[in-house]
């Protein structure tokens, strides 16, 4: 074991590799999967359903674990890198010296039972509760929200998820800004990934084609991202992801659309939110690996902020 307080620094450093090497795995997984699912030989309702059930749920499953493998590996990183800095720290702390009259008597650290000096503890307390606070600051918003109420830094999991629950449990409000959207889910009016576009698209943008009265269709999931730029221009069309940017999601016939809530590039994913015509029903958030949103399959409108309420 090194000689570190607290920490096997190389156990948890293999952990990190084994994480993100089986992050690679599933990823490839989902790839490989997805591409030849799309490229069936198979029409009709049967292969619709076969191919919705894999993208809407099955895959969503090896996505999900994909991000936690993510989140893990750099939990276990982050630890190790915090416990060889207050290890280092501590082995200054307490490295032998040649007495002299002046240093003799002096008081060393005293160290506390997790290993960590007295200092280094009060100084990681500081720096958690400084998180704490700052987190705190994030999700009562007042580091800043648009006219319309989005967090300008984008939104942490809790507003994600408040967001797509007020879309569904306010229907009455929700469906004055769909649009032309189709309203015939089994799993109720707003259960329609395009419905939940139009509704950010009207109701938190300055963005025009999309709203009731326009005499514009708003297309499937796979033609929003298109249509939006090709009705706005102010609007342009990427393959990365930015905030608050909408997506289209490419497979057999009709896709899937959704809005980029927020984007964690340390993490490596992007937290979206969505609505699903097909099972599972309803609104959803989910955080989708990076690496999975540029691997071509989807494509971005990027709103501008000046575009948005």
């Amino acid at each position: 074991m090194s000689n570190l307080y607290g920490m096997d620094i190389d156990s948890v450093a293999q952990f990190e590799s084994t994480a993100r090497s089986n992050r690679e795995k599933v990823d490839a997984v989902s790839k490989d999967v997805t591409s030849k699912v799309n490229i069936l030989e198979w029409l009709g309702p049967d292969a619709e359903k076969f191919t919705l059930e894999w993208n809407s749920l099955h895959n969503k499953s090896l996505l999900a674990a994909t991000s936690a493998l993510t989140l893990i590996a750099d939990t276990a990183k982050r630890e190790r890198e915090e416990q060889i800095s207050a290890s280092s720290a501590e082995n200054q702390n307490f490295a032998p010296s040649t007495a002299s009259a002046s240093t003799v008597g002096t008081a060393q650290p005293i160290v506390s039972s997790s290993g960590k000096s007295a200092a280094t503890a009060a100084t990681a307390q500081e720096k958690g509760t400084a998180a704490s606070q700052a987190k705190s600051a994030t999700d009562s918003g007042v580091n800043g929200k648009t006219a319309g109420g989005l967090p300008v830094s984008g939104m942490t999991s809790k507003q994600a998820q408040t967001f797509v629950d007020d879309y569904w449990n306010n229907e009455e409000d929700s469906l004055k800004y769909i649009g032309g959207a189709y309203t015939t889910s089994p799993g109720g009016k707003l259960s329609n990934c395009v419905g939940f576009t139009n509704y950010f698209i009207n109701k938190y943008t300055t963005l025009t084609g999309f709203e009731a009265n326009s005499g514009l269709s708003s297309g499937h999931g796979n033609q929003i991202a298109d249509n939006i730029v090709a009705r706005n221009s102010n609007v342009k069309l990427s393959n990365t992801p930015s905030l608050y940017s909408v997506f289209s999601y490419e497979y057999k016939e009709y896709g899937h659309t959704g809005v980029v809530l927020a984007i964690n590039e340390t993490e490596g994913y992007a937290t979206v939110g969505q609505a699903t015509y097909y099972p599972p029903y309803g609104v959803s958030t989910e955080n989708i690996p990076l690496s999975t949103l540029t691997n071509g399959t989807y494509k971005f409108a990027e709103i501008p902020s000046s575009a948005l309420k």
